[in-house]
C-alpha cells in the first residue's frame, strides 16, 4: 500500500512538472504572459542581448551610408541625434508595455489595432520587413565567408557568387537550429558574442586611428553628397539614423518581455541598442570615408591586413548570426499569436523553417537586394515611426499604462478589444496618416523632400501625426461606441 501511494505521488509530481514545463514553454513562446519568475534577463543580460542585436554588419553599413552624405564631424552628430531619438521613442512604445506585463508585443497590439488589425500590422512590420532583414543579414554573412575564403586562397572575392549564396543559406539554416532550441540558446550566444564584438569594434577604431589622426579624419569630406545644400545632406544623414533607431520596433518589444521588470525593459536599450549601434556606425563611417569603401567585408581587410582581417570577418559573420537569431525568435513569437488556430498548431521548429523559406528565395534569386540596403532601411521608418507614435499615444495618454491581460488573451470575437469586426479603424487610419506624412515630407526612393524636411526630418512628423490622429479620433469616437475598453 505504501509503495502504491508513493508511486501515485511520484506520478502526480511528474505530471505537475511536465505541466509546469509546458506552461513555461508556452509563456516563452508568447501563448501566455510571462510571470516575473519565468523571465530570463536582468539589466546587464538584457544589455548584452541588445548589444548583440545591435552589433552587426548593418551598423557598419549604416555608418558607411552616412559617409555618402556628410563627413565624419557632421556624421557623428547625425548618428548620435538620429539613433537616440529613434531608440527612445521605439522603446517607449514597445518595451515599457511588454516589460511591465510580460505580454507578447503583438498580443498587446490588439489594444491598439484590434485582434485582426494586429495581424495586418504584423504582416506589414514583420513578415515583409523581417524576411528582408534576414535575407540581407544572411547575404552579409555570406560575403564575409566569401571574403575569408578569398583571403585564405589569395584569390579575388566574388560577393554575388555561388560561395556567398551557399554560405548565406547555411547561415539561415544555423539560425533556424539555434532558435528552435528556444531563448536560452539565444541568451548564451548573446553573452559570448556581444563582449567579443565590442572589443572588435574598439580594435578596428584603433587601427583606423593608427593610420589617420583624429584631425585628419574629421577633415575628410563626404564620399558622394547628393545635394549642394550641406544642411540638407546633414538632415538626410540624420533621417538615415532615425530610420535605424525606429527599425528596432518589431523586435525589442518581444525581447523586453523576457526581462525582470519594466525599468529593466527600458533602460538597457539606451546602453545596448543605442550605444552599440552608434559605436558600430561611427567605426563604419570613419572607415568608409578613410578608405572610400562602405562594405565592411572589403574595408576590414584593407585596414587590418590579411591575418587580422580574417579574424575580424569571422567575428562580423557571427555577429550577424546573433542578430538573425534574435529577430527570427521575436518574429515567430508574434506569428504564433496573430496566426489562426491552424498556424498555432504547427510545431515550433516547423513554423520557424517555413518562415525561412522566403529569405532562402531572396538569397538565391535576388542577391541584388543587398545593394539596395540604404533605401530599404529608410522605407522601414515610414511605417515604424508611425507605429511608435500610435503606441505612445495609446499606452501612455489614452490608457494610462493599464492593459487587461484577461481580455487580451481570452476569446476575442466578443471581447473589449474587438473594435469593429476585429479591426480598429482609428488605429489603422492613424497608421496610414503617418505613412503618408512621411512620404510627402521625404521620398526615400528619390530623396525628394519638402522644405520642412530640413527642419523637422520625416520620421518625427510621421510619429507625431500618427500619434495625434490616433489620440484625437479615439477621444472623439471610440469611447462613444464602447471600443477598446478605454478608461
Amino acid at each position: 500500500m505504501t509503495d502504491h501511494v508513493a508511486h501515485e505521488r511520484l506520478a502526480t509530481l511528474k505530471t505537475e512538472q511536465e505541466e509546469a514545463a509546458c506552461n513555461r514553454a508556452a509563456a516563452e513562446r508568447g501563448d501566455a504572459p510571462l510571470l516575473p519568475s519565468e523571465r530570463l534577463w536582468g539589466f546587464w543580460e538584457f544589455t548584452y542581448a541588445n548589444s548583440a542585436l545591435a552589433i552587426a554588419t548593418w551598423a557598419f553599413l549604416i555608418g558607411g551610408s552616412v559617409g555618402l552624405f556628410v563627413g565624419p564631424k557632421e556624421g557623428i552628430a547625425a548618428i548620435v541625434i538620429g539613433n537616440i531619438v529613434g531608440v527612445v521613442l521605439t522603446a517607449l512604445a514597445t518595451t515599457t508595455m511588454t516589460g511591465r506585463y510580460g505580454v507578447e508585443q503583438f498580443v498587446a497590439l490588439r489594444s491598439q489595432f484590434g485582434y485582426n488589425g494586429s495581424r495586418v500590422v504584423y504582416v506589414l512590420a514583420v513578415v515583409v520587413l523581417t524576411m528582408g532583414w534576414l535575407a540581407v543579414l544572411a547575404m552579409m554573412f555570406g560575403r564575409s565567408i566569401d571574403g575569408l575564403m578569398a583571403l585564405s586562397s589569395g584569390e579575388a572575392a566574388n560577393p554575388t557568387g555561388v560561395k556567398m549564396i551557399i554560405a548565406a543559406i547555411g547561415a539561415i539554416l544555423l539560425t533556424w537550429f539555434i532558435v528552435a532550441k528556444g531563448p536560452t540558446s539565444i541568451k548564451f550566444f548573446n553573452m559570448v558574442v556581444s563582449p567579443a564584438l565590442v572589443l572588435l569594434m574598439v580594435a578596428m577604431l584603433y587601427l583606423i586611428l593608427s593610420h589617420h589622426s583624429i584631425g585628419e579624419l574629421l577633415a575628410l569630406p563626404a564620399l558622394a553628397p547628393p545635394f549642394e545644400d550641406k544642411t540638407l545632406n546633414f538632415i538626410v544623414a540624420v533621417e538615415v539614423n532615425l530610420a535605424a533607431g525606429f527599425s528596432w520596433w518589431p523586435y525589442i518589444g518581444n525581447l523586453a518581455r523576457l526581462t525582470k521588470n519594466e525599468r529593466t525593459a527600458f533602460w538597457p536599450n539606451i546602453l545596448g541598442i543605442f550605444g552599440a549601434a552608434a559605436l558600430g556606425e561611427i567605426v563604419g563611417l570613419l572607415a568608409a570615408v578613410a578608405l572610400g569603401e562602405s562594405d565592411p567585408t572589403i574595408w576590414m581587410t584593407k585596414i587590418a591586413g590579411p591575418m587580422i582581417g580574417i579574424v575580424a570577418l569571422l567575428f562580423v559573420a557571427f555577429a550577424n548570426m546573433t542578430s538573425m537569431a534574435n529577430i527570427l525568435y521575436t518574429s515567430i513569437v508574434g506569428l504564433r499569436q496573430v496566426g489562426t488556430a491552424s498556424v498555432r498548431a504547427i510545431s515550433w521548429g516547423a513554423i520557424l523553417f517555413l518562415f525561412c523559406l522566403i529569405p532562402f528565395g531572396l538569397v538565391v534569386f535576388y542577391p541584388q537586394m543587398y545593394d539596395g540596403f540604404f533605401i530599404f532601411l529608410v522605407w522601414t521608418s515610414a511605417l515604424n515611426s508611425a507605429l511608435a507614435g500610435i503606441g505612445i499615444a495609446d499606452y501612455f495618454f489614452l490608457r494610462g499604462q493599464k492593459l487587461d491581460m484577461r481580455s487580451l488573451h481570452g476569446p476575442q470575437e466578443n471581447g473589449p478589444y474587438r473594435f469593429w469586426a476585429g479591426f480598429n479603424p482609428i488605429g489603422l487610419f492613424a497608421l496610414a496618416v503617418g505613412f503618408i506624412v512621411y512620404v510627402a515630407v521625404f521620398n526615400p526612393q528619390t530623396l525628394a523632400s519638402l522644405p520642412a524636411f530640413k527642419y523637422l526630418t520625416a520620421s518625427v512628423p510621421s510619429c507625431l501625426a500618427a500619434g495625434a490622429t490616433h489620440y484625437a479620433l479615439t477621444r472623439l469616437f471610440a469611447r462613444g461606441r464602447g471600443w477598446g475598453q478605454y478608461p
